[in-house]
């Protein structure tokens, strides 16, 4: 990193996937870290020892909001510190009809609808301005830079989708993470998108399963004529294999994904999901080609 006056200061990210977008816009102006990594949950992550001290000493911290992080001591944290933004809440606050609403509660995954994350983009070169003024030119270019990039994303995961029959364009998967996947890229706009996701496990992979849960998902599936069944990269695969049991039961094959997919996390260490950009295209890779049954060779 280079050293700059502005540089001796770092910015703190709650995610990995923040951390992917919030680089790329600050260049080398500032170390970025991110608090949750790996396959933690970021729905239940409960600050550790030390982790308080490292998000004071941020000189901001952006956080994805919207009850993503609701682990009691970092949901007590940002909302108390001043320095946290909240992009998800920057993007409701002038895109609220484009937001998910499930029983009354946002659906923070929005990271999922790329047109609806590049709304994320603004907020972070407008924050990084204020730290650093004499960069800003810098910054906004960088953004500007990263909505083509995210415009051109969006257009191949639309392109990828496209070899996938219609009949075959439902999602199950292990909690409710991809519900903006599937209305984006699967029911490309459709009201009727809730019609072609289902998961045992709702908006945070926390609750205990009940059996209801598992035969509401192998009813859909029965209902659907739907095959697979998509485990998480961070979410134990035990209730899909009750599923899948179940539905052997009522006489309906069904079978895991080769992979699994990305809901909430990246991984450092894949070869493909380490960023936000290789997260995205690897779960669409993987979605279209286990439901078309075929790889798609799209660029990137």
């Amino acid at each position: 990193i280079q050293k700059t006056h502005s540089s001796t200061k770092y910015i703190m990210c709650t995610t990995e996937i923040l951390a992917d977008v919030v680089s790329f816009i600050a260049a080398d102006q500032f170390e970025v870290r991110a608090l949750i990594r790996g396959n933690m949950d970021p729905h239940s992550y409960e600050l550790v020892k030390g982790e308080t001290e490292r998000l004071k000493g941020a000189a901001c911290i952006f956080s994805n909001g919207l009850g993503l992080e609701h682990g009691s001591s970092l949901s007590y944290f940002l909302h108390k510190d001043k320095k946290v933004v909240s992009l998800g809440e920057r993007v409701w606050q002038t895109r609220a009809d484009e937001f998910i609403v499930i029983d009354g509660v946002v659906d923070p995954h929005f990271w999922m609808d790329i047109p609806l994350f590049a709304h994320a983009i603004e907020p972070i070169a407008e924050k990084l301005s204020e730290l650093a003024p004499e960069k800003a030119q810098l910054f906004h270019e960088r953004a500007n830079t990263l909505k083509a990039q995210f415009h051109q994303l969006d257009q191949e995961c639309l392109a990828c989708m496209g070899v996938v029959p219609l009949q075959s364009r439902y999602l199950v998967t292990s909690h409710d993470a991809f519900n903006y996947f599937v209305r984006r890229y699967l029911a490309e706009g459709s009201a009727d998108w809730q019609s072609q996701v289902m998961a045992p496990q709702g908006l945070a992979p926390e609750a205990e399963i009940s059996l209801l849960d598992l035969q509401k998902v192998c009813n859909f599936m029965v209902e659907k004529g739907v095959g697979v069944l998509f485990t998480e990269q961070n979410v134990s695969s035990e209730a899909h294999r009750k599923v899948k049991e179940i539905c052997r039961k009522q006489g309906h094959e069904t079978r895991l994904a080769k992979q699994s997919l990305f809901g909430d996390t990246l991984d450092k260490n894949h070869p493909q999901a380490h960023s936000y950009f290789g997260m995205v295209r690897y779960n669409v890779e993987l979605v279209a080609k286990e439901l078309a049954g075929k790889e798609y060779s799209g660029e990137g």
